[in-house]
């Protein structure tokens, strides 16, 4: 788990992107993640908590700072945080300060109501198979549809 090796590393160590898209509510990570390879890969001897923080700082800041700005824009004053990310600490801290901040009240989940959405796709495709509802290699994903 990330935050697990990013306790014991320096968020400052390494300067990863925090790709903003200043006119756009949307984010992406695939830039991070490609800064993530490649300072690996230049930097072999670099430790991994040290990766871990620095990875987790700039995607923490992105989250925070696009969801604040989505609640501002749209007159928002209720914001939820939820599936597995929303068990990270630091980013459960970091959303409490923004809100107070920003006078906008926060709901957080307990952390054990925190769990990734890949167990709800499991359990869902469990429960499929037993049905004898399976797909051939064929089938193409698609998020939108119910399950």
């Amino acid at each position: 788990m990330i935050e697990d090796s990013a306790s014991f590393g320096d968020p400052k160590r390494i300067s990863l992107p925090k790709i903003i898209l200043p006119e756009s509510l949307d984010f992406s990570f695939s830039g991070l993640k490609t800064s993530v390879l490649h300072h690996i890969k230049e930097n072999p001897e670099e430790r991994k908590e040290d990766i871990a923080a620095g990875f987790q700082s700039a995607t923490v800041s992105v989250l925070v700072n696009k969801t604040f700005k989505a609640a501002k824009q749209e007159g928002i004053k209720r914001v939820a945080l939820s599936g597995g990310v929303s068990a990270n600490t630091v980013l459960r801290d970091k959303m409490k300060e923004m809100a107070s901040s920003e006078n906008i009240e926060l709901f957080l989940p307990s952390l054990r109501l925190c769990t990734d959405n890949a167990a709800m796709i499991a359990s869902a495709g469990f429960h499929h198979y037993n049905k004898g509802n399976v797909a051939n290699f064929s089938l193409n994903p698609k998020g939108y549809l119910p399950l």
